[in-house]
Parts: C-alpha cells; sequence; structure tokens
C-alpha cells in the first residue's frame, strides 16, 4: 500500500518540501512494508508558467492563494483576479507577464493532469504540507483526489492547520478527513497505524470532524523529544520530478535543513511562526554537520538554506565550524538574531554562510524595547555590519505601523539610518496582525480593538466559506491611517538609501579601514560621492580597535593616556559626529570595517 506525501504551490520552486522529505523518511522507517510517495507538483506548475513569474508571484500570500481559489470558486472569480492585480500592482512594469487567466488555465490542466496520474487504488492516506501560501492549492488538489475516489482518506497538516486553524479547516470542508495539529512525524504514524487496524483509536493530535477542541485551548501535541533520533531527510521524488524537466530547464536546487523546532527567544509581539510547536528542540551540532554531509553526498549539492527561525545562540558559529572541515564550497542560508561577535560572523561565513536573514525590525531603543526583540539598536548594527565585512549578503527588514508607534521613534529612526549607509540596505514592511501573536492575544496593550478577518479574505472565499474559517491574517481598529503618514519619511529615506548603493557601487567598500602597523587609515565615502580620509594612531587606533564589538565605553578608560574620561568622551563624541563611531547608552561600536580579513 501507498502513503501519499503532497506539497502543492507556491512554495520557493527551487527546494524541495522539508515536510515531504522529512515525514518520507520518518514513515520508510516505521512502516517498512509501505510504500511512501513525495509529490511535488509546484515544481512542474512553475516550470510551465515560467520560473520567473513563479517565483514573484509566490513572495506574495494573497496573490498566490488567489489562483488556486479562483478554481475552487469559480463564483468568485473576478474578485480572485482584482485581488491577484492588487497585490502585484507594485510590479505594474512586469504586468502584462502576470496574466492571472493564462497562469489560471496553467494551474488547472497542471491539476488535471496530476489528479488523472494519480494512483488511488492502492492509497492508504494521502497527506497534504499546507504552509504559507498552499492552502487554497491544498483544498483544489484534495477536492478533485476525493471527487476520483470518494474512500480516499485525506489529512492536512502542518502551520497552516494548527490549532483553531485546522479546527475551521475540517468544518468547512467536507472532503477533508483528518488534520494533524502540531508536527507530523508521530500523530500521522499512528494515523497510519489506525488505518492499518493496528490501533483502535486515533491521537489526540488528530482532528477529525466529530473530534473538536474549544475555542482558546491548546490540543494535545505529540512531538519528537530527541530530534537527533530522526533520519536523514529523503528528497529522492523531488529529483525525480527535476528530471522529469526539459534539459533547459533543469537546475540545481537548494536543499532545506532543519536544525532546530520552535525558537529560543519567542518573545517577539507581532510573531506567530511557531502555533504549531510547543517549546523549542535543536539538533545537536555534530548531527547537523553528518546530514549535511549526506545530503551533499547523496544528491551532489553544495547550496543549503536552514528552516529554523533562528540558529542556536550558543552553537551557530560551531555548527559553520564542523561544515568547514568537510572541505566543500558551501553556499548557506540561515535566519539569526542579532546576537553573534564579529568573530562568530567570520567563522561562519568560512564555514560557507553567505546569505542571511537577521531580524531587525527597529532601529528605535524605544520600539525595539516595545515589539520585544529583547536586542539593543547598537546590537542591530553590529549584526548588519559585521556580516557586510565578513561578506554575507543580509536580508533585513524594518516594521513600520507597528500600533503605537510615536514620530519619535520615527526619528530615531532615521537617524540611525544615516549611520548604516555604508551597509547592505534594509527593507521595509508593514506590520500585519497574525492569529496567536503575542499582540493578537493581548490587544489591550497596544490599544488594538474591532479585530476582524482581513478584508482580503472576502475576495478568496464565499460568504458561507469565510464566516467558517478561522483567519490567519486579521485587520484591527487603532491608529492606522496616522501610522501609514507617520512612517513615509523613513519609507522615503530607504529608498535614497538603497539608490546610494546603487549609485555609486564603483566605491564599495563606502566604510573600511586598512592597518599600517602603529595606525590605521579609514576611507569613507559620502552620501554624495566624495571620499574622505581620516588616519588615526596610537591611543585613538587602539580604542577604535577595540570597539570592532560593541563594548562599554568604561572598557576604553585604560587606552587613553592619563585614564582621562574627558579626552576619551571628546574623541568618541568626534568619531559619532563623523559617523564613524556609534554610540548607544555607554555603548559605543566602531563603524569600519577591515579591508583584510
Amino acid at each position: 500500500m501507498v502513503v501519499a506525501l503532497i506539497s502543492p504551490p507556491w512554495p520557493l520552486f527551487n527546494r524541495p518540501s522539508i515536510q515531504v522529505g522529512v515525514l518520507k523518511a520518518y514513515l520508510k522507517r516505521e512502516f517498512n512494508n509501505l510504500k511512501i510517495k513525495g509529490f511535488h507538483p509546484y515544481l512542474k506548475f512553475s516550470n510551465d508558467i515560467g520560473f520567473k513569474i513563479y517565483h514573484e508571484i509566490s513572495l506574495s500570500s494573497w496573490a498566490a492563494e488567489s489562483v488556486a481559489s479562483a478554481l475552487l470558486f469559480p463564483q468568485k472569480y473576478k474578485d480572485c483576479k482584482r485581488l491577484f492585480y492588487k497585490e502585484l500592482g507594485k510590479k505594474r512594469k512586469q504586468i502584462d507577464k502576470f496574466d492571472f487567466d493564462n497562469i489560471t488555465n496553467i494551474l488547472r490542466k497542471n491539476i488535471d493532469d496530476f489528479v488523472a496520474s494519480f494512483d488511488a487504488s492502492n492509497c492508504l492516506l494521502v497527506g497534504f504540507s499546507v504552509c504559507l501560501n498552499q492552502l487554497t492549492s491544498s483544498l483544489l488538489i484534495s477536492k478533485r483526489l476525493k471527487e476520483k475516489n470518494a474512500k480516499l482518506p485525506i489529512a492536512f497538516g502542518g502551520p497552516g492547520c494548527a490549532g483553531e486553524l485546522g479546527k475551521s479547516i475540517i468544518n468547512t470542508f467536507d472532503w477533508i478527513d483528518y488534520i494533524i495539529l502540531g508536527e507530523g512525524e508521530l500523530p500521522i504514524s499512528s494515523l497510519i497505524s489506525f488505518l492499518l487496524n493496528r490501533r483502535k483509536g486515533l491521537s489526540k493530535a488528530i482532528l477529525t470532524k466529530n473530534r473538536k477542541i474549544s475555542p482558546g485551548t491548546n490540543p494535545q501535541l505529540e512531538q519528537i523529544k530527541d530530534l537527533d533520533s530522526l533520519p536523514f531527510p529523503d528528497f529522492d521524488d523531488y529529483f525525480k520530478e527535476l528530471l522529469t524537466l526539459p534539459m533547459n530547464k533543469r537546475f540545481f536546487p537548494v536543499l532545506p535543513i532543519e536544525g532546530s523546532r520552535g525558537c529560543w527567544w519567542q518573545r517577539c509581539e507581532f510573531c506567530n511562526l511557531n502555533l504549531q510547536w510547543k517549546g523549542y528542540r535543536a539538533k545537536s551540532v555534530s548531527r547537523i554537520s553528518m546530514e549535511i554531509d549526506f545530503l551533499s553526498k547523496r544528491y551532489g549539492i553544495l547550496d543549503f538554506a536552514f528552516m529554523d527561525n533562528a540558529l542556536p545562540k550558543k552553537e551557530a558559529a560551531d555548527i559553520f565550524d564542523l561544515l568547514r572541515e568537510h572541505g566543500r564550497d558551501y553556499k548557506i542560508f540561515c535566519e539569526l538574531r542579532a546576537v553573534h561577535s564579529r568573530e562568530e560572523f567570520i567563522r561562519m561565513a568560512k564555514g560557507g554562510l553567505l546569505d542571511l536573514q537577521v531580524g531587525i525590525e527597529s532601529l528605535s531603543p524605544e520600539l525595539l524595547s516595545l515589539i520585544g526583540k529583547g536586542v539593543r539598536v547598537i546590537d542591530n548594527f553590529s549584526a548588519i555590519k559585521n556580516a557586510y565585512e565578513a561578506g554575507i549578503v543580509l536580508d533585513g527588514n524594518l516594521i513600520f505601523h507597528f500600533p503605537c508607534s510615536t514620530k519619535k521613534h520615527v526619528d530615531e529612526t532615521l537617524k540611525a539610518i544615516d549611520f548604516l549607509l555604508p551597509f547592505t540596505p534594509l527593507k521595509g514592511v508593514s506590520f500585519w496582525l497574525g492569529l496567536g501573536s503575542p499582540i493578537y492575544n493581548n490587544p489591550k496593550k497596544f490599544g488594538i480593538k474591532g479585530i476582524k478577518a482581513h478584508q482580503n479574505y472576502s475576495f478568496l472565499y464565499p460568504k458561507d466559506i469565510k464566516e467558517g474559517l478561522t483567519p490567519l491574517v486579521f485587520s484591527y481598529k487603532k491608529d492606522r491611517k496616522i501610522q501609514h503618514k507617520l512612517w513615509q519619511p523613513v519609507d522615503k529615506r530607504l529608498k535614497e538609501w538603497a539608490y546610494f548603493h546603487k549609485r555609486f557601487y564603483h566605491l564599495k567598500p563606502f566604510l573600511s579601514f586598512r592597518r599600517g602597523g602603529n595606525f590605521i587609515h579609514i576611507r569613507q565615502v559620502k552620501e554624495d560621492g566624495n571620499v574622505l580620509y581620516h588616519r588615526l594612531k596610537g591611543p585613538s587606533m587602539q580604542i577604535y580597535l577595540k570597539a570592532l564589538d560593541p563594548v562599554p565605553v568604561s572598557s576604553l578608560i585604560d587606552l587613553v593616556p592619563g585614564k582621562n574620561p574627558d579626552m576619551l568622551n571628546k574623541f568618541i563624541s568626534s568619531m559619532q559626529e563623523k559617523r564613524l563611531m556609534y554610540v548607544e547608552g555607554n555603548n559605543v561600536l566602531s563603524l569600519a570595517i577591515s579591508n583584510q580579513l
């Protein structure tokens, strides 16, 4: 018998599903008499509409969900089309390429072909991995499969089915038989045993139409205690599907890696990325190294992406030390919090870290505290600078329009950006209210009221369906119009920052130093393109080099002749005025990067 695991559109096309890969390997080990097959229908679909077009659409959840919804609910076709173009409106130069009618027709044909080729005669269970952008496509494909074989058991799982989301899905769509809450290994194993008549009852982490959870209560999740006990992921099916593409469309994919589940910080007010987890668990450093080594050898791949919310604070650099010993030219993506030193960034870069996302979120001390980041602005500065110095491409966001933001927060942000101009520009993202986030659970703290489903759900679903589904994204009443006006200067400044890097690209690096024994030379490119040079020697040089990571001002006093605090403060003020150092409270950071690591 066969267990089918399906990852439908719209994940990133150039990587296999980590959920399908991990579950397949686990179920193969637990049920050696069953055939476990993984399916990635998004791969052929992305080829058929064009990889670039697919990628751009996949970056917009609303646009992505609108395509399958138009086929699932024909009466909403026009509304879905309006939403699609509204969400992609910022890409008007490419709008002719985003032909909604053509894309929906291609998806329809892809699903027709997939369902026609799907052998349900010997299928014990079909499981759908429902992550970001995948709900409507999962519903569409599962419905078509159920229409082909009414007795085919259909299960949904993943973060898109967590808690009350899953309850509303199974109560709204009659062709869904099971919802797996939380992580999948243990519950889906128990479900398979149940379907094989090896077990009498269902796991408490599985919902059916007759088994409900009360609103606001947490279901009993079943989790793997030791992640090291999991087998290595199996991506064979993805690579087989890749070989069905035309020769000129094949590529080397990026393989996903799971080093941990949950978040070791988990205090950010806006975050709802961990609805499916309880607590935090991580694999050992040696296990992560062995897993990447195994996958690289098995599939001949050098590019990897960690799926973790953030690599563990203490072990992150150790992971890359071991990867360096593999002797391969890895290119690795991961997410980190702004808690790592310059030396750790250098170690990680040497181990293959080339692409990085850091949750910067804010450059205002007060706003950082308000949103619960647990870091200082100077820590964000350090992460941005150290990544740039190590040759790591950093992708960082600033949250606009967070409830209760003030002009003070905006002014502090604008001032901070002036110091960050030499480094990779940040991007602005608008705050959105997500189900299960701390701010959603405690709206009074931020003066939020009038919470209701986001208006875009009215484009995607008929009224009766919309009212039955628990939303993942909400609208609310507060100071939203004020916030949008308030953050306009920052949005403008970010565009100027990006333009500066584009205009004077040939002058990079914009702020760097060279060592000369008993002196250093600092080269600084100003925003108008003029280049300034500074020479520091003696105590000035020693102070500057000691502050390449954030340090308390008091720790520098021993480097000053006569330990004169006035002399130290005068020097730091001079450096700050020239934007060569950044000061926050009693801490200071030198901003220039080394030309020769």
